[in-house]
């Protein structure tokens, strides 16, 4: 699971102690970008074809703007514990270890 990603120059990470999503250009010194006591438990970032994906015990969030804002993409993906990119699909693992891939975040099929 991770809780960075690169996003062009910028470093964007899910900073726990804070709840807040923060970023920085090398690393040294980080600024809050925004709060997210609205998400939920954050449990992971992916960059996807430019928008950051983040997944928590409420859903699946998205940003276009590199963390400014976020929007959530699909309420009924509570059950996954990580997500991350692959080429141009999005996996979602849940807790029991079930795969999901998706292209967009929206839509999810279940992989056997």
């Amino acid at each position: 699971m991770s809780l960075m990603v690169l996003n062009g120059p910028e470093m964007v990470r899910y900073n726990p102690t804070a709840n807040t999503i923060e970023y920085s250009n090398r690393g040294t010194t980080w600024f809050k970008r925004c709060n997210c006591s609205g998400m939920g438990t954050i449990r992971a970032l992916t960059m996807h074809k430019g928008e950051i994906l983040l997944c928590s015990d409420r859903g699946v969030y998205f940003s276009k703007n590199g963390g400014c804002t976020w929007f959530m993409r699909d309420p009924n993906d509570k059950e996954f514990t990580d997500i991350q990119s692959m080429g141009n699909e999005v996996m979602g693992i849940t807790s029991d270890g079930r795969v999901y891939v998706s292209s967009n975040g929206f839509c999810w099929f279940r992989r056997k």
